[in-house]
């Protein structure tokens, strides 16, 4: 395995996970650009250490298989089945059933000779990542915003942001105005 290669799986798993491996990831992407900047640091190491980020897109358009993306199953196939209490459980698994048949019926449908089912079904889920990713993320803002909206109401004076020195422990006064 070239080192472009083996050093593709940590910058896969920093990409996912921006919070973990801060200073370590950081001193390996200094010595990296280094490693790429500098020609005589290539002359020297025999090898360029640089390597482009592989994409779904980028797999899919070397092997003819962009269509995909366009294809209305991709929906039902890169959801993310998130538990909701208003939901039964017989909700979920339908929906849990359906994203598996969309991943099979995806992967046989544009399967070819240069792009295995397998390829097919790799690039499904790491765009259902992607979906997990960003619910992740975006999910505790709609919660927050919701409970914001439920609860506060910046012209009612009787439920205020405001945090006053002493209450609850509170240490500053600030109005959140």
């Amino acid at each position: 395995i070239s080192p472009p290669r083996c050093l593709g799986a940590p910058r896969r798993y920093k990409i996912l996970n921006p919070e973990k491996m801060r200073s370590e990831y950081g001193q390996l992407v200094y010595l990296l650009q280094d490693a790429a900047s500098i020609d005589e640091l290539k002359d020297a190491l025999g090898m360029d250490l640089s390597a482009p980020v592989r994409t779904v897109y980028s797999l899919l358009r070397d092997r003819g298989g962009l269509p995909l993306l366009d294809d209305p199953l991709v929906r039902d196939a890169t959801q993310e089945v998130l538990p909701d209490p208003g939901k039964s459980r017989a909700a979920i698994q339908q929906a849990i059933k359906r994203k598996e048949h969309a991943v099979k019926l995806l992967a046989r449908r544009y399967a070819s000779d240069r792009l295995s089912p397998d390829d097919v079904e790799l690039c499904l889920c790491s765009i259902c990542d992607n979906e997990s990713y960003l619910n992740s993320n975006r999910l505790p803002i709609d919660q927050t915003l919701a409970m914001l909206r439920d609860h506060f109401h910046p012209d009612d004076p009787a439920a205020p942001l405001a945090i006053h020195r002493g209450d609850n422990g509170a240490r500053l006064s600030h109005s959140h105005a």
